[in-house]
């Protein structure tokens, strides 16, 4: 399992429309279009690599919205540029030969995102997603802003094939975000070898800074700004789909555990900051065990919630969780905060009908992995 931004997009454009258009720029073979072309959406896919350009087309051949352009989409039309291909991997085909296994293959025509939506008089773009192996932001620099302001822009970084083109990640960001775009930022460690696994790191707010120099990611654009409800909703579907294909996969699951436990922990701090969205200001835990101790410090910086305790029915005199207090649950009146957090990832129906023993049915009890539907996937061993 790994983490898929394109999967997550899709899954947040979802909660407000069944269908829409995507502009899909450096398709590769159309594994990123298919989620949506399976729901009825319209794909324009760019795709300059003659192999699979064949690939996609037929593709296109069972999904009718699906069409196939193969220029190369930069920041001028009507030029005749190289194109290099690799025999390492056919996911790193572009303009620029950045890596030694790239060897010209062709010539192709280049066009801008500006006379494209003219000559196919596009008037709507929902989601434009953007993979040229270090050309993005020309990409960006030639769509027509003017007119058209896609809901979720998806493009990729990595500085050390974009520096020798004169531009940073930092300068993309700051690109999308003065056009009303909120900029999240999904960092990947750095590459040991094209084509093979890679291994994702951490979402970020921009503006940030990386935690290497050479990691390489993904710009995620809001327009207008990010609903973290409904981001969390679609991590939650994303990772829910994930964690179901590795559990019927055979094979060794240390890969998929990792990036899984690493899923886990951006999906739980979305959901702490996004509670704060709802107007959770401040809370009780309810639980001090293993998950409370690893999920304290986990969303410390989080900027959600401020936790006013941990409520615990084996709480002892002075017990403390860090600087937090563990308090006899019996003893405070949880009433005075917004609500009471099940602190437990395995637990939960325990600690729903304890709290409503003492509670009531007045106070608001949260979930923290209701979004993810049935039981929720194992955070630490034990409780």
């Amino acid at each position: 399992m790994k983490l898929d931004e394109t999967r997550i997009a899709y899954e947040y454009l979802s909660a407000t429309r069944t269908k829409g258009v995507m502009l899909d720029v450096g398709a590769h073979i159309g594994g990123s279009a298919l989620p949506f072309l399976a729901n009825g959406w319209r794909v324009c896919a760019f795709e300059p690599n003659d192999e699979n350009r064949e690939k996609l087309t037929r593709l296109a051949e069972q999904y009718p919205l699906l069409s196939v352009d193969p220029r190369a989409v930069s920041d001028k039309s009507g030029q005749k540029a190289p194109f290099y291909a690799s025999h390492v991997s056919t996911g790193i085909g572009s303009l620029s030969p950045f890596h030694s296994s790239h060897a010209l293959s062709s010539h192709v025509d280049t066009v801008t995102l500006v006379d494209f939506c003219r000559e196919k008089q596009i008037s709507k773009v929902d989601f434009l997603k953007i993979d040229t192996e270090g050309h993005d932001f020309f990409v960006l620099k030639g769509f027509p802003w003017d007119t058209l302001q896609p809901d979720i822009i998806e493009c990729e970084f990595e500085d050390r094939k974009t520096s020798m083109l004169g531009y940073s990640f930092g300068e993309m960001a700051d690109f999308l975000t003065t056009r009303g775009y909120e900029v999240l930022v999904s960092e990947w460690d750095p590459i040991v070898e094209y084509g093979g696994n890679h291994q994702w790191h951490a979402f970020k707010a921009w503006p940030c800074t990386l935690e290497k120099a050479e990691s390489w990611g993904n710009l995620l654009a809001f327009r207008g700004g990010l609903n973290r409800e409904r981001l969390c909703n679609a991590i939650a579907q994303t990772l829910g789909r994930d964690v179901e294909r590795v559990s019927q996969k055979k094979a060794p699951a240390s890969t998929p555990q990792r990036n899984r436990d690493e899923m886990m922990r951006a999906y739980l701090r979305l959901r702490w900051r996004g509670l704060r969205a709802e107007g959770v200001h401040s809370v009780y835990l309810f639980g001090a065990g293993k998950f409370t101790k690893w999920f304290m410090p986990l969303i410390h910086d989080a900027q959600g919630p401020s936790i006013i305790g941990v409520l615990d029915d084996q709480a002892v005199c002075g017990q403390t969780i860090g600087s937090t207090p563990v308090l006899r649950p019996d003893k405070v009146d949880v009433g005075l905060t917004d609500g009471v957090i099940l602190s437990t990832d395995s637990l939960r129906n325990v600690f729903t009908e304890r709290c409503r023993s003492l509670y009531g049915m007045d106070v608001r009890l949260i979930d923290l992995f209701e979004d993810l539907g049935g039981e929720s996937p194992k955070t630490v061993k034990g409780e």
